[in-house]
């Protein structure tokens, strides 16, 4: 898995004027897999795919690989400031871990 997104997609993220705009979709599910949700980096929801994706600050690190052979690692960060997540979270051991 590369360590960067490819060239051509980083100089389109990267361009001033875009016809588009430019979002992370992600979908963060419980090891048992009982509890999906869904976020989008906008300032409201949107539909992609069947699926409602909830507005919410957050940010993504580069992905981290290695040269042994381990799965990559990628860290995200959501800002919680409303607290809409503490119950989800602290039922799901805090939603750490891999399934």
């Amino acid at each position: 898995m590369p360590r960067t997104m490819p060239a051509l997609i980083t100089a389109e993220k990267n361009k001033l004027s875009q016809t588009g705009v430019w979002l992370w979709l992600i979908d963060l599910t419980t090891k048992d897999a009982s509890t999906t949700v869904r976020y989008v980096n906008n300032t409201e929801n949107i539909s992609y795919g069947g699926h409602t994706y909830t507005a919410f600050n957050f940010t993504i690190e580069p992905v981290e690989t290695g040269t042994e052979g381990e799965l990559a690692a990628l860290t995200v960060t959501v800002t919680n400031i409303g607290l809409a997540l503490q119950d989800t979270i602290r039922a799901n051991n805090g939603l750490r871990g891999r399934a």
